[in-house]
């Protein structure tokens, strides 16, 4: 798979949960602006309620390969101002585990339509803090 295609991917999925995720909050009465009462009987319901999206994008990058992974990683964090290039981050992540690559993602689930939109990619690209072709 070529990592464009595993963006693509990744970015269909992610707006998928967040989309479904935005949803459930409504259905529950979450209230960001308000904070969650953790032993609401709603806020219960809606952390106990399944998220078919971050499931499905959990799922995908747990089948993707070690080394796709790792450049998906290195693209996400490449154009940080405190961080190298996305060549020099592949090679950081050498000993890495899938499981804390495919957890930190997850963990920017939210964001990760933003990091892997067309427009980053090519602010990131003019700027040569990183280049996909790199990653290759």
């Amino acid at each position: 798979m070529l990592v464009r295609e595993a963006i693509r991917i990744v970015q269909v999925l992610a707006l998928a949960a967040n989309n479904m995720d935005e949803s459930k909050r409504k259905a529950f009465g979450i209230d960001d602006d308000f904070g969650i009462d953790l032993s609401a009987e709603d806020a219960i319901a809606y952390f106990k309620d399944q998220n078919l999206g971050i499931e499905a994008l959990r799922d995908f990058l747990n089948s993707v390969d070690m080394e796709l992974l790792k450049r998906l990683k290195a693209l996400m964090y490449s154009g940080r101002p405190d961080e190298p290039d996305a060549k020099s981050l592949k090679k950081r992540l050498g000993n890495e585990t899938k499981g804390n690559i495919v957890r930190t993602m997850m963990e920017k689930r939210a964001s990760l339509p933003i990091y892997f939109g067309r427009r980053s990619i090519e602010l990131r690209r003019r700027a040569s803090i990183s280049r996909i072709s790199d990653l290759a």
